[in-house]
């Protein structure tokens, strides 16, 4: 199980990443960086409140998983308007196969 989660830390690590590069990518100027780091601050903090294992306000499911996807699609979105392939679609279906995996195994609880 430890592998799982290990996966799924990469899998956030990696969305955080890719939604900072999605948002730069966006925008112009300097500008751009600050609302990047902005974006990377602000769905760290979704996750750490509402989403993390030990996480004070942590939701229930379904809330949680739909929180979950949401953030991972928003990482896939940043992967799609940096490489332009639609291969990174993949990325979402790999965190919707982790995240139901954690739960069908409860190595989350």
């Amino acid at each position: 199980m430890g592998v799982l989660l290990l996966v799924r830390f990469a899998l956030e690590l990696a969305t955080l990443a890719f939604i900072g590069i999605g948002v730069a990518r966006s925008g112009e100027g300097r500008a751009r960086w600050v609302l990047a780091a902005g974006a990377v601050v602000a769905v760290a903090a979704i996750w750490g409140v509402f989403v993390a294992p030990k996480a004070a306000r942590r939701l229930r499911d379904p809330r949680r998983l739909v929180v979950e996807l949401l953030v991972f699609f928003g990482g896939t979105a940043g992967l799609v308007a940096w490489t332009g392939s639609p291969v990174a679609w993949l990325l979402l279906g790999l965190a919707a196969v982790v995240a139901l995996l954690v739960r069908m195994t409860g190595v989350d609880a």
